[in-house]
């Protein structure tokens, strides 16, 4: 088989990735049979044609729920780093991973962990290209080798996947012959946009009345800030079937407009740094909740009836200093879909960490001025896995973590908390612990007492902080620092300067309220 690749180094590792799970000879010799054939068949100039036919066997050798996660794949541009997280939420509201994974009560790790057996499957029969968080060991992003989405685009054109907007006129060349199983009729049935938007967008978008009525998944990809409002209107006029919407990075106005309510089989909807301040009360139609302002969607959608929903991520900037606030605040972090919360600004208290979902596993506070140590409340919180305290969350001078205290937490950011000055782990705190990244802490004398405890440690990361800070962890004229004992089991310690101080980040921070970052899935 690897004299049929023609010693092509692509071929032969692509089919290495075919046979990694077969055991029989008889497997092994229908592949060889199946190579034979498509070898024959040819496409293009030689070298390419045994590249491509080598490639499309490892995609017809796919069990079926995976030839549709790969087909998926092409709708992401080309050299685009696909977010892993995302990629999976995209595949369960497609239905692409089976209900089972995520009802209401296993919880969404159960359906990440399905999508990373998929993305797993697929890396290991290397037709992606994989990523791995190192604090965290899963997937972090993935993308396709150039022949790969060829491969994808191609197979995606035969089966009338998807279809991209502007056209990408070079999948008609070289290897890529057009497929002769659809006629144009079949290609009104696409049910898949990829709208890659540029200034002339308004000549492309939206195609043929015929394709918007069939649509049910429209993703746009931004490279620079856009005006969508319009096209973010049409789309709730005409588009009357999606199911999922993704407009990542565009602009589109203060308010959602009120015929998103017309969407009313919408699963997935993301408008992740559109800066969105108001969901119209519409959305109560599109996705079975209310939500005109933070009070409605703690009350009607977080905490609601609705099973649908599998995900959310909130980003919300609003001041919690009244009794009636904390009221919410406490119902916000207990809201059982919630599983990422971003807070901006002041809280006068933490909620008591019985409040806390089980389903929330990442805290980001910004601007908080806690007074009281939030360490003494969130280390309690059994399934918290990442926590980022930012830019003045913490206005106190001493931090503690408690033995047995954080027992899940992987990932822990301290940035910009200019009134620390002392850390201390105490002995089988964080016992999980890989990642650290102190940032921007100008007050702080030393890395934590208690560190060198953390044996769980993969990487440590020091950034914008003193001289008189970094010294202490490293070796100077000869002589050991006096903390270097404390970090000398981490394999990885990485000592960063950027010119993004902490009191620039501070003065950027926007008054108001607002929600961000903001996804939906429904099931």
């Amino acid at each position: 088989m690897a004299v049929q690749c023609g010693g092509l180094p692509l071929a032969i590792i692509m089919l290495g990735g075919i046979l990694t799970n077969k055991t029989r000879l008889s497997d092994w010799e229908e592949v060889n049979q199946n190579l034979i054939l498509n070898l024959r068949r040819g496409r293009g100039d030689e070298q390419y044609g045994v590249v491509y036919e080598v490639l499309a066997l490892s995609y017809n050798d796919l069990p079926y729920h995976l030839k549709h996660c790969f087909l998926h794949m092409g709708i992401f541009p080309e050299d685009y780093r696909i977010p892993a997280r995302k990629l999976i939420q995209l595949w369960a509201a497609e239905g692409f991973i089976p209900l089972g994974s995520h009802h209401p009560g296993e919880g969404e790790d159960t359906m990440m962990d399905v999508g990373e057996c998929y993305l797993g499957e697929l890396a290991k029969r290397y037709m992606v290209q994989v990523q791995v968080d190192d604090s965290t060991r899963r997937f972090k992003s993935c993308r396709l080798h150039d022949l790969m989405r060829d491969v994808c685009l191609s197979k995606g054109k035969e089966e009338n996947f998807l279809k991209i907007l502007p056209h990408e006129g070079k999948h008609d060349m070289r290897m890529l012959q057009p497929s002769a199983s659809r006629n144009s009729s079949g290609a009104r049935a696409v049910r898949r946009l990829s709208v890659i938007v540029s200034e002339d967008l308004e000549s492309y978008f939206p195609p043929s009345e015929e394709t918007t009525q069939r649509v049910r998944t429209a993703l746009f990809f931004c490279s620079s800030k856009k005006n969508l409002q319009s096209t973010l209107f049409l789309m709730c006029t005409k588009f009357r079937l999606l199911r999922i919407m993704d407009l990542e990075n565009s602009e589109l106005g203060k308010k959602v407009p009120k015929v998103i309510g017309n969407l009313v089989v919408l699963r997935f909807m993301s408008f992740k740094n559109c800066e969105v301040e108001k969901l119209s009360s519409s959305v109560d139609t599109a996705l079975r909740v209310q939500q005109s302002d933070l009070e409605e969607v703690v009350t009607k959608y977080l905490n609601g009836d609705s099973n649908r929903l599998i995900d959310t991520a909130l980003r919300v900037k609003y001041n919690f200093n009244t009794e009636r606030d904390l009221a919410l605040l406490g119902q916000l972090v207990g809201c059982r879909h919630l599983r990422q919360l971003d807070l901006i600004e002041s809280i006068r208290e933490l909620p008591h960490f019985r409040h806390f979902s089980s389903s929330l596993t990442s805290l980001t506070l910004r601007n908080s001025s806690l007074m009281e140590d939030p360490m003494a409340t969130l280390e309690k919180f059994p399934t918290l896995s990442t926590l980022a305290l930012r830019v003045n969350a913490f206005a106190g001078k001493k931090m503690r973590c408690s033995p047995h205290g954080f027992p899940q937490l992987r990932t822990l950011h301290l940035e910009g908390l200019l009134k620390l000055k002392k850390c201390k782990i105490e002995e089988e705190a964080l016992p999980r612990l890989l990642y650290l990244e102190i940032e921007g802490c100008e007050k702080l004398q030393m890395v934590p007492d208690g560190l060198r405890n953390v044996t769980s440690m993969k990487e440590l990361v020091i950034a914008n902080m003193p001289e008189s800070f970094s010294r202490r962890l490293k070796v100077f004229n000869e002589r050991e620092g006096e903390d270097l004992h404390k970090i000398q089991h981490i394999p990885s310690i990485i000592f960063r300067e950027t010119r993004n101080d902490v009191k620039k980040l501070s003065a950027r921070q926007k008054t108001g309220t607002w929600l961000h970052n903001i996804y939906f899935m429904i099931s």
